[in-house]
C-alpha cells in the first residue's frame, strides 16, 4: 500500500528484487535490483518502475530481392515475472516490439523461407551475429537489421546403429561452435529416418553433429548437460 513493502524471514544471501506492474492496456511497467542479504534487515529500498523500450526493425533479402517472411522470437536470458517473451510475424520485412522491459533477450529469427538462414544482426551499428543477444537498457540502440541468405549449404548423413535403435528413432542435433553457443538460431535438431538424416537452411561456420538415442527436448542448449560430451 502506498508503494511500501516488506518481506520477512528472508534467508541470507544475494538476491534479485523485481517490482512488476501491469495496467488496464497491458503495458508492463519493471524494476529490478540486486540485493544481499545478511544478518542484519535490509531497509531504505528504493524501487522507480520504468515503462519498457519500443524496438523496431527490418529484415531484407539483399539487393534486389523482395523482403522475406520471418517469425523473431524475444525471450529473456533470465526469467522475468509475467514476462515469458514475444513472438511477432512479419511479411514484408518491417517489425515492431513495443514495451519491452530492461533486460537482455535471444533472438531468433525464423525464416518462412527453406533452406535460409539469417547471414547477419546488427543491433544499432554492432554485430550481434554471434551471440545472438539482444541487449534493451538505456543508452543501447532500439533499431535491429537482419539479413537473410539463401543456404548453399546441406548436411546430409547416415547413422550407424542397430536394427533396434534405429526403428525407435535416433535424434540428430547440430550444436554451433563454444564462440557461438548464445545464438539460439544456430542450432537445429533432426530425426534419423532409417538412418539418414538431412538438414537445410545452415548458417556457414564450424558446429559439432551429435547422434543420441534420447536426449531430453532443449538439452542441447544447456551448457552444462553438453559439457559431459565435450570430446564426443
Amino acid at each position: 500500500a502506498a508503494g511500501k513493502f516488506e518481506l520477512r524471514n528472508v534467508r541470507s544471501g544475494p538476491y534479485e528484487l523485481f517490482a512488476v506492474v501491469q495496467d488496464r492496456a497491458s503495458k508492463y511497467y519493471l524494476a529490478h535490483q540486486m540485493i544481499d542479504v545478511g544478518n542484519q534487515d535490509v531497509s531504505d529500498i528504493l524501487l522507480t518502475l520504468k515503462s519498457g523500450t519500443d524496438l523496431s526493425g527490418r529484415v531484407t533479402a539483399g539487393l534486389g530481392k523482395p523482403a522475406p517472411a520471418v517469425r523473431i522470437h524475444l525471450r529473456p536470458t533470465a526469467p522475468l515475472p509475467n514476462w515469458p517473451g514475444i513472438t511477432v510475424v512479419s511479411t514484408d520485412g518491417a517489425f515492431a516490439i513495443p514495451d519491452l522491459p530492461e533486460s537482455y533477450y535471444t533472438i531468433v529469427i525464423e525464416p518462412m523461407e527453406q533452406n535460409s538462414y539469417v547471414a547477419e544482426l546488427i543491433q544499432g551499428r554492432d554485430s550481434i551475429l554471434d551471440r545472438g543477444i539482444v541487449t534493451v537498457a538505456p543508452g543501447q540502440a532500439n533499431t535491429l537489421e537482419a539479413l537473410i541468405q539463401p543456404s548453399t549449404s546441406r548436411i546430409r548423413g547416415t547413422v550407424l546403429a542397430s536394427p533396434a535403435q534405429l526403428a525407435g528413432g535416433v535424434i540428430i542435433t547440430l550444436i554451433p561452435h563454444d564462440s557461438r553457443r548464445e545464438n539460439l538460431g544456430l542450432y537445429r535438431r533432426t530425426m534419423a529416418i532409417d538412418g539418414s538424416f538431412s538438414i537445410e537452411g545452415v548458417a556457414p561456420g564450424p558446429y559439432r553433429l551429435l547422434a543420441w538415442e534420447t536426449i531430453p527436448d532443449g538439452a542441447e542448449l544447456n551448457a552444462e548437460f553438453m559439457e559431459a560430451y565435450r570430446d564426443n
